[in-house]
Formats: C-alpha cells, structure tokens, sequence
C-alpha cells in the first residue's frame, strides 16, 4: 500500500520551553487554530495562536494555583485543573474566569485511590459528565481487581459509575512493569469512549454504560506480542527497566480524528538495545531512536492501513490532530540558529488517494 500521509507544510511554534508532548494539545476555535501547553515547572498555562504565516505566537498565558498538578485544555470554554490526590476539579474558562468546582472523594469501599492522567487523552468530558482513570494505593498483587475508570455527573454530583478493569492477560505474575500499567483513551462522535491497552491487541468500547471487547487488527510490525512479561526480581534494577523500556514493542497510544472519522493507534516499535554510531563505536539505543507507526482505522475499526515512521525525527508521544491532518513535533529543534522554536510538521492524509 502507498503511504497513508504525505508530508505538507512546517509550523514554527516560536518557544524557548521544551514541550512536554503529555501537557500540550491543538484545539480549535471560530475556525482559529490554537496550540496550549502546559508549563508545569512554573505553573503556566500557555496558548499559542497560529498567524497567517505558519507560526504558533503566544497568545495568552494564565498562571495556573499551583496545587493543582495537571491541567486539561478541553476547549477554551472549558480547562480543567485537578489536584489528582485530593479529587479536587476547577474548570475555569480562557478568560481565567471559574465556571464550576467539585471534589470528588477518592476514597471508595474503604481504598484510597488518586486521579491519573499521564495524557491529552486521560479525560472524556461532555456537558452532563467528566469519565477520569483512578489508580487504587495498593500493592501490585490486589492492583489487576480493581475498576479504574470513575464517571462523575456534574448535575448531580455524584458518582454514577465505577468500571473497566485490565484485561485478562495482565495480571501479578504476567506484567510488563509502568510500560504496561497504564492505558489510552479517545471519545468518538456519538460519545462513545475507546479504550488501548499497551500489551492488548483488542480495543474496548464504552457505549451506553457497557462495556464491549472490540477485535481489531494487529499491527504488522509487532512481531513478538504480546512480549515477555518483565522479570518481576529484576524490578529493582533500573538498568534493566531503563532497557526493557527502550526495546519492547506496544501499542502507544489512542486518538479520534473528529474532522476526518478516523481512529489513530500509534505502535511503539521493537529495537534492539544497542546500535552502532558512525564512527563504528557501539552505542545505547534511546526510546525515541525507535520505528514507530500510525495504525488508521475507520468508523467501523476496519483497518484502512499502517503507516512508519523512521525513529529519531518526531517524538511521536503525542499527535496534533487538526482539520488538515495531523502535526508531528520534530526532535531536537530548539535553539537553531539562535531561534527559540519547535517545528510542528503537518502531514496530510492521502487515503483517498490510495
């Protein structure tokens, strides 16, 4: 098959920060577009306007209390700021105006438990509710019983539902250490919420308050999978963690591309621990050295395609999805030539003309 994207035009995103791919998010407003990211050292919440001439100008930036760890740009009517141990939730507006606050009690059936969210893509919001992952305090031989998702109505204040486990092959004995322990979500254009787990092939689908295993295709270029599960004697070595992370192959993550009706899968893939530089020494392969691909499934999860993508030039921990395609932040780019900025590449889809 030919090659699902082609790469289009480069956006600067003028910057002296080094984005963290985790804090950051493209939305769209009025037909503007807008990149925010979060700057959780010094607690900002910075937006960026793109101009005419392809480049993200700062805009706006709204300093953020700092007991709040996480912040979630939803839309520029609706940021939401959490203090993940205590449950507390403040959705303010672009104006830093306050627009609603709760606490949620994190304690349930006698078990502490805290808020996660590792990504863009940890919360499903709509006017009526908030769906969140709580991790339970527990030890790794309770953690596989528990429910992780936790959906919160805002009209009642109440929590309405508590569900979705790990699936069957993760369990004490059978893990793959944080690589695994964590999962992806989108919400399509009926509300439905997706999940991805990182050593699971299958999706799982939450519609009308149940939950459905989905069968979907595998990736062609996980070979081995799901992989050996880590060592669990070997957990206390961070050098053997460091390399299982830098070489096994999973899925990455999840994503609904809400102008085109396509669901995003991004395959991690495997690598060797080491590789040779070009003066013939050996050297440490890093995590983002990796291949990697984008996984394009359609409204029915029919796998359109795969596409790869070399390791090493985009740091493919998170995809900017806009109404022309997709933007991949290159590695490496601040500071050229004494500029302080970060190259967005768009890539457009060609699916149709495959």
């Amino acid at each position: 098959m030919k090659d699902l994207f082609v790469r289009d035009k480069t956006y600067l995103l003028r910057s002296s920060d080094e984005i963290n791919p985790y804090n950051s998010t493209c939305i769209q407003k009025d037909s503007q577009s807008y990149f925010c990211y979060y700057d959780a050292n010094n607690h900002v919440l910075k937006i960026y306007k793109k101009t005419i001439n392809n480049e993200y100008l700062n805009d706006k930036s709204i300093k953020i209390n700092d007991n709040f760890n996480k912040v979630i740009v939803h839309n520029l009517d609706s940021i939401i700021l959490i203090n993940s141990k205590l449950g507390e939730i403040v959705m303010i507006n672009f104006k830093n105006d306050t627009i609603d606050s709760f606490l949620i009690s994190l304690l349930l059936n006698n078990i502490k438990y805290k808020i996660v969210v590792h990504s863009y893509g940890a919360l499903a919001i709509n006017s009526e509710e908030i769906v969140f992952t709580i991790f339970p305090s527990v030890s790794l031989e309770k953690f596989y019983n528990f429910n992780y998702e936790l959906e919160y109505s805002f009209r009642s204040r109440k929590i309405i539902s508590h569900f979705l486990t790990f699936p069957l092959n993760y369990r004490y004995t059978h893990w793959w250490g944080g690589l695994g322990n964590y999962y992806e979500k989108c919400k399509n254009v009926e509300g439905d919420i997706i999940y991805s787990f990182p050593m699971t092939n299958n999706l799982f689908m939450y519609k009308r308050n149940i939950l459905t295993e989905i069968k979907v295709e595998k990736s062609k270029y996980l070979n081995n999978f799901p992989p050996k599960q880590i060592e669990t004697d070997s957990l206390m070595s961070s050098k053997y963690v460091i390399n299982f992370a830098n070489t096994t192959g999973f899925y990455k993550s999840l994503y609904f591309d809400s102008y085109h009706n396509y669901y995003l899968r991004v395959v991690s893939h495997e690598q060797s621990a080491f590789k040779m530089d070009s003066q013939g020494y050996k050297t440490q392969n890093l995590y983002n050295d990796r291949d990697w691909s984008i996984m394009i499934f359609d409204l029915n999860f029919h796998l359109i395609g795969e596409q790869i993508f070399k390791g090493g030039e985009f740091n493919f921990k998170s995809i900017y999805i806009i109404p022309e395609g997709i933007m991949l932040a290159k590695i490496n780019e601040n500071g050229v030539d004494n500029e302080n900025f970060i190259k967005l590449q768009l890539f457009k889809y060609k699916i149709d003309e495959n």
